[in-house]
């Protein structure tokens, strides 16, 4: 899989976005692990249509390609909006594929 580096220069901080994640349980990207956002970040994930599928209010690198409801989501592409919880301006948005 490739990832996305984010740099945020007035933290120095380097957060880590992963674009594909295959929660197929073989123990490879089984899970949407964004490096660097410690407990400060909450985290929306949204089908192509605009609906919010999962909601983390504080996000704990545990998002297996479920919904709110527990239920598997299909292959294809969703997009996040990811949101530092202490300052509002933090905001990252992009997309990621899903594969089974």
């Amino acid at each position: 899989s490739t990832c996305n580096l984010i740099i945020i220069d007035n933290d120095s901080v380097a957060i880590v976005i992963p674009n594909v994640i295959t929660p197929n349980n073989d123990g490879k990207n089984d899970l949407f692990k964004i490096s660097g956002i410690e407990d400060k970040y909450s985290l929306s994930i949204f089908n192509r249509w605009g609906r919010k599928v999962k909601e983390f209010e504080t996000y704990d690198n545990t998002w297996d390609g479920t919904n709110n409801g527990g239920n598997d989501l299909a292959e294809g592409t969703y997009f996040y909006v990811l949101k530092n919880k202490e300052d509002n301006s933090i905001t990252f948005e992009g997309f990621l594929n899903l594969y089974r």
